[in-house]
C-alpha cells in the first residue's frame, strides 16, 4: 500500500494545531514553489574501536588510496572526508573514566560520563530542527543492552541517556503505526478536515486581529504565519509518494537501514544516532571464520594474526553499513533532485581509536555525504582537534546554531568546507 506522503504525516504526527509545534513548522517549499530539502544528520557508532593501522590511509589529501577497512567506500570516495587525528578531550585518560569503553557513551557529547554525562550533540541539533518533524530525533542500534558495555551515545542531559530502539518490527510501528492501520481513504478524510479546521482558525484570527493591543497583534501574526506556513507544507507535499509497505518482521540490519532511509523520506525525522552493538560486545563472528569473542579480540596486543581477524570483522562491518545504507541513501532522490545521501551527514566511527589501551585520542572518523556543505574527496589530518568541533561542522550543515559541546570545543572544524 502507498500513502502520500501528506498522510504519513498526518497519520504519524496527529494534531498538527498545537501552538508550539506550529510556530516553528517551515513549508517543504519557498513562496515562490522552488524546492527546498531539509538537511539531515546520521551518526553511525560502531564498538570496539578499530585496527587503525588498517583504517588510516597512507597519504593525505587527495587522491589517496582507501585503506583496507574503507574500501568498502571506494564508490564514494569523492563524497566522502576521512578524518585523522581527532580527540574526545571530554574522556578522561586511560586508568580513569576512559576505561571499560566509556568513550562511545561520550562520542556524541564529549563530556565525561563520571560526570554523569551531558547532552549529546544529536538532541542539541533536534531541539532546534525537531519541532519541524513528527519525531524530533531517533537513537536507535541493532543489539538491546545486555553484554558488554551497554553504554547509550545519546543524551538528553546530565545523568538522562537515551535508550534505544532495537526492533524494526517495534521501530516501524513507531513511525508508521497510524498510517499503517488507517486507509488511504480515511487518512485523506483527516487531511481534508484538518485543512478545513485550518481555514476556519484563520478567519476567527483575522476577525478578532483588530480587537488587540499591538503586542498581542504580533503574536497573533506569528501564529498566523505559522498556520499558513503548515497550510502550504499539507499541499506543496500532497503529491510526493511515501511507501510505508509491509511492516519488517525480522529484525536485521537491512531493516533498520530501510527504516532510516524511509523516515528521512518521509520527512519524520532529520537526527538519527545508531549504535551497531554494545560497547565491549563478546559477540563471535562465526559467520567470518572469527567464532572467538571480538571483545577479547580488541585487546589485540599487536599480534598480527589478531590484527588481521579485526581487519576482517571491521572490514565487513563497514561493506554491510555501504550496503545496506548508504547506497540506499544514494539510490534515493530528495525534493531538490539530489541524493538523500547528499542532503545527509554522516558520521561513520568509534568512540576509541587504538583499542588495546583504549585510547580517546586519533579516533577514527569518517564523514560523508552533506556535499550542500561539505569539500569531500581527501583525508585530512587534524592533530588532536577537539572531536566536538567535528560535530559543530555538522550541526552547522544542518541549519542548527551551536557554539560549544563539551569542555574543549573551539568552533566548527575547519578545512571541511
Amino acid at each position: 500500500m502507498t500513502f502520500s506522503r501528506r498522510q504519513v504525516l498526518r497519520g504519524a504526527a496527529g494534531s498538527l494545531l498545537a501552538l508550539p509545534l506550529l510556530e516553528s513548522l517551515r513549508p517543504r517549499a519557498s513562496w515562490s514553489g522552488a524546492p527546498v530539502a531539509p538537511r539531515r544528520g546520521l551518526w553511525w557508532c560502531t564498538p570496539n574501536g578499530h585496527n587503525m593501522e588498517d583504517w588510516t590511509p597512507a597519504e593525505l589529501g587527495t587522491g589517496y588510496a582507501l585503506s583496507p577497512i574503507l574500501t568498502p567506500f571506494a564508490a564514494f570516495q569523492d563524497r566522502m572526508t576521512v578524518i585523522s587525528g581527532l580527540r574526545n578531550y571530554g574522556v578522561s585518560p586511560l586508568g580513569s573514566d576512559s576505561e571499560g569503553h566509556n568513550g562511545a557513551a561520550a562520542w556524541l557529547n564529549c563530556a565525561s560520563t563520571a560526570a554523569g554525562g551531558d547532552i549529546s550533540i544529536d538532541q542539541l541539533i533536534a531541539a532546534q530542527v525537531g519541532t519541524q518533524t513528527p519525531f524530533a530525533s531517533l537513537e536507535l542500534g541493532m543489539v538491546a543492552p545486555g553484554g558488554g558495555h551497554p553504554m547509550p551515545i545519546s543524551w538528553a542531559g546530565t545523568d538522562a541517556p537515551l535508550p534505544k530502539v532495537v526492533s524494526a518490527p517495534a521501530l516501524f510501528s513507531r513511525l508508521f503505526g497510524s498510517a499503517s492501520t488507517l486507509s488511504p481513504e480515511e487518512l485523506e478524510r483527516r487531511t481534508t478536515l484538518r485543512l478545513s479546521v485550518l481555514d476556519d482558525v484563520l478567519g476567527d484570527l483575522q476577525a478578532l486581529h483588530p480587537t488587540l493591543p499591538q503586542t498581542d497583534r504580533v503574536k497573533l501574526e506569528q501564529y498566523t504565519t505559522a498556520l499558513r506556513e503548515l497550510e502550504v507544507r499539507i499541499e506543496q507535499t500532497a503529491d510526493l509518494a511515501c511507501e510505508a509497505g509491509p511492516p519488517p518482521t525480522e529484525h536485521t540490519l537491512d531493516a533498520m537501514c530501510a527504516l532510516i532511509a524511509l523516515a528521512f523520506e518521509c520527512d519524520l525525522t532529520r537526527v538519527v544516532s545508531f549504535m551497531w552493538n554494545n560497547e565491549g560486545t563478546n559477540t563471535g563472528h562465526p559467520e567470518l571464520g572469527i567464532p572467538d569473542a571480538y571483545h577479547g579480540l580488541s585487546h589485540h596486543n599487536y599480534d598480527p594474526d589478531i590484527l588481521a581477524q579485526l581487519t576482517t570483522i571491521q572490514t565487513w562491518q563497514a561493506q554491510s553499513f555501504v550496503d545496506s545504507m548508504v547506497v540506499r541513501l544514494a539510490s534515493m532522490t530528495d525534493l531538490d533532485g539530489n541524493t538523500l545521501l547528499d542532503n545527509t551527514t554522516v558520521l561513520y566511527g568509534s568512540g576509541m581509536g587504538d583499542s588495546h589501551y583504549h585510547d580517546n585520542f586519533d579516533l577514527p572518523s569518517l564523514l560523508l555525504g552533506g556535499t550542500h556543505t561539505f569539500a569531500h574527496g581527501h583525508h585530512m589530518m587534524a592533530v588532536d582537534a577537539p572531536l566536538a568541533d567535528l560535530h559543530l561542522a555538522i550541526a552547522a550543515s544542518m541549519g542548527a546554531s551551536i557554539s560549544t559541546l563539551g569542555p574543549a570545543s573551539t568552533g566548527p572544524l575547519a578545512g571541511l568546507t
